[in-house]
């Protein structure tokens, strides 16, 4: 028998999961404290966060994995010190005390959820709650393992390009209406921080919410933002709060990503930028410039097409280059916790990146639209619908390619 508080709920098509914390558990004649259980019950019961149960059931732990590579469970649920769950029998309600901030923010999750599938299909709706709720449960099991084997699963996770993509416009936008950085900042701190409530606490997001603290804090005091420092005192936080962490693949792709981004991308972009091919095209469009001051009533068709095709063939090449470098640093972590490596990745990620900021820019669109403008907000969703269908199309033509999927093994 269990006793403790409702701290979070998921729910699911035939059960919900219930978890506790600040548990006492009695077992035969003796008590014992546990941090946080899980309690499986039927999904018809009204419990809400905050709520104090009691509940008698079965009692169940986590295993290890049977063979080298199956996933290890109890691994995964001691990171996030859960060491146990109950297959209730009876459930009770010691306490109907609610957390009413916690359990309006769920509430509002859920609707915002149940919006999208309204606006896009069960399919799109489910796949773009995912992305900008972290509501994975319900999501489409094909479309969400075609995304992986791809190697674009990560769009998926409610992660720091996510984070830093929400957290940064509205503090930009904040910043404009009000003209003050410290109200500005403020005000986009604590947008952040409800959104990383809504969505739940996870390495990325503990990352993006420290990386994010300095950046705005850079701006609000003055000073110069130093990336490296914002990250390293990240991991340290991270650690802090699951030192367990260091086991989980989540938090080397998050760090290793943005190590990444920070460290070799500028190197790689540095070498294709002074490379001869580079530099020619460099001076072509310097002489391009100078021509159109010199002879303005000369320029030619030609000569706008050659400025253009510069300006997309930089753009390509940086693009490709941050792939490549990003890719670099997570490869070990893929084939160590994977076994396999996603060769078009490289390729999908070109395109599935950039439009991401289109597609939760849409999204947040029209969700903010459908309240009073309905005609706007069926455009926003629109846009959305066909990026997800862009990407499911790409991510099938990608498998029927030779050389798709590269199987390595487990490193040493």
């Amino acid at each position: 028998m269990v006793t403790g508080q409702v701290c979070q709920i998921e729910q699911a098509s035939d059960y919900q999961m219930v978890y506790l914390k600040n548990n006492s558990i009695r077992y035969q004649n003796q008590t014992f404290q546990e941090s946080r259980i899980i309690i499986y019950t039927d999904s018809e019961l009204q419990i809400h966060i905050g709520n104090t149960v009691r509940a008698r059931g079965e009692v169940s732990f986590f295993e290890n994995a049977r063979n080298p590579g199956n996933f290890d469970q109890k691994r995964y649920y001691q990171i996030r010190d859960i060491h146990g769950m109950i297959w209730a029998d009876e459930i009770s309600l010691l306490d109907t005390g609610v957390w009413k901030w916690r359990s309006g923010i769920a509430d509002f999750r859920r609707r915002w959820q149940e919006a999208l599938v309204s606006a896009l299909g069960r399919e799109d709706g489910t796949a773009l709650g995912a992305m900008m709720l972290g509501e994975k449960s319900e999501m489409d099991q094909e479309l969400k393992m075609l995304y992986q084997v791809n190697g674009i699963g990560h769009i998926l996770a409610i992660s720091g390009l996510h984070l830093s993509f929400i957290g940064i416009g509205m503090y930009q936008i904040l910043r404009r209406i009000t003209g003050s950085y410290p109200v500005g900042g403020t005000f986009g701190i604590l947008f952040l921080a409800l959104y990383i409530l809504m969505v739940g606490f996870t390495v990325s997001a503990v990352r993006a919410l420290t990386m994010f603290l300095f950046r705005v804090g850079a701006d609000m005091t003055g000073r110069h933002y130093d990336a490296p420092t914002a990250l390293s005192v990240a991991a340290v936080v991270v650690l802090l709060w699951r030192p367990l962490s260091l086991y989980d693949g989540g938090f080397w792709l998050s760090f290793g990503a943005v190590f990444a981004v920070l460290t070799v991308v500028p190197a790689l972009q540095d070498i294709s930028i002074t490379h001869p091919a580079i530099e020619q095209q460099r001076c072509r469009k310097t002489n391009i410039q100078n021509f159109h001051k010199q002879n303005t009533d000369r320029i030619t068709l030609a000569v706008y097409l050659k400025t253009i095709w510069g300006y997309i063939w930089q753009g390509i090449l940086k693009g490709l280059t941050a792939s490549i470098g990003v890719n670099l640093i997570i490869l070990p972590v893929m084939l160590y916790y994977f076994f396999e490596f996603p060769i078009y990745s490289l390729v999908l990620n070109l395109f599935v990146i950039p439009l991401m900021s289109v597609l939760l820019s849409m999204g947040m669109a029209g969700s903010l639209f459908s309240v009073g403008f309905l005609p706007v907000s069926g455009i926003c969703f629109w846009i959305c619908g066909g990026i997800l269908r862009l990407y499911k199309i790409s991510c099938n033509l990608a498998l029927t390619l030779p050389g798709a999927r590269f199987v390595a093994g487990k490193p040493k």
